[in-house]
């Protein structure tokens, strides 16, 4: 009986322990976000620092692939939210052009939100997307600076990542790797 009450004891506290780690998401449109400021837990960090952290929650740091995507995350930002620069994946990190880097691909050239809808010239210290608080004005930043960050649920986490999932089930039930 006391081996029992000692493992109820145990689990328990680390029940309660990791209770008070978890991260919150904010579900936008169709997809959640973590967006750094709202967690406890989310320190400032450089780009590359943001996007590992998004990783290590299977998240990946947020691309802007749409002009809808883009309004209805300065939608949800604006009202009651502390203004907070974020960065996004966009980079122009090895290349000429700039780039998602969750996604590689190039940024949409139906919209933006660079000041006077202009593109930065290049840099060989502003390389990163740092998307300006409440205005989401789009700004070219050094990526080793700290701010806030937002990563975004993809699918091919949730959705299509089952490690232990057979590739193919014979007739027979024994599975064919």
């Amino acid at each position: 009986m006391a081996r029992i009450s000692c493992c109820i004891f145990f689990l328990s506290f680390f029940a309660a322990i990791t209770a008070g780690q978890r991260i919150s998401t904010a579900k936008i449109g169709d997809n959640r976000y973590f967006i750094s400021w709202q967690n406890p837990y989310a320190p400032r960090l450089n780009f590359h620092l943001a996007y590992q952290y998004c990783r290590t929650i299977a998240m990946e740091l947020i691309s802007l692939e749409s002009a809808e995507e883009a309004q209805q995350l300065a939608d949800y930002l604006r009202p009651g939210s502390s203004a907070a620069d974020f960065w996004t994946s966009g980079n122009t990190l090895g290349t000429s052009t700039w780039l998602w880097l969750s996604n590689g691909s190039p940024f949409n050239g139906t919209f933006n939100y660079w000041p006077n809808g202009l593109e930065p010239s290049r840099s060989t210290d502003s390389n990163c997307l740092l998307v300006t608080d409440q205005t989401q004005t789009w700004r070219a930043e050094n990526c080793a600076q700290n701010n806030h960050f937002i990563c975004e649920q993809t699918r091919c986490y949730f959705y299509n990542f089952n490690p232990f999932a057979a590739l193919s089930t014979t007739p027979t039930g024994h599975t064919a790797r």
